[in-house]
């Protein structure tokens, strides 16, 4: 059996994280690990080395980096019903959420799509709402 790569284990990690406790932004290892949680080992591996540890108690206590906070933010609203009711502007501003955080939305959002001119707030706000 080969050992997962790097990627594997940050992607499948994220990907079960995000599908069993969507909204938990503190984890800690101990309780990560009881059969309980149920939670594999790959995604302890990608908690440990992926998040920020903010104590070393019970196996340490880790949190969710805040551009992880705001990438999960994204992903719900794309998985909710109000996306499917948006234009495809406010669309890609979502998808733009979800794959690299708030601060790349907000520079999408204020930027042109066609000229790459910095929009005035008055523009962006015509243009999202």
């Amino acid at each position: 059996m080969s050992t997962p790569s790097i990627d594997n284990i940050v992607e499948n990690g994220a990907r079960w994280l995000y599908t069993h406790w969507p909204q938990k932004n503190v984890i800690n290892m101990e309780w990560c690990s009881v059969e309980h949680a149920k939670c594999p080992s790959y995604v302890c591996d990608y908690i440990e080395n992926n998040w920020v540890k903010i104590n070393t108690e019970n196996g340490g206590t880790y949190q969710k980096p805040e551009i992880e906070k705001e990438k999960t933010f994204g992903t719900s609203i794309q998985n909710s019903n109000l996306y499917q009711g948006m234009d495809d502007a406010n669309k890609k501003a979502t998808d733009v959420m979800a794959n690299e955080g708030m601060k790349a939305a907000v520079e999408h959002m204020l930027t042109d799509p066609d000229t790459k001119r910095p929009l005035s707030y008055s523009e962006m706000r015509s243009r999202y709402g």
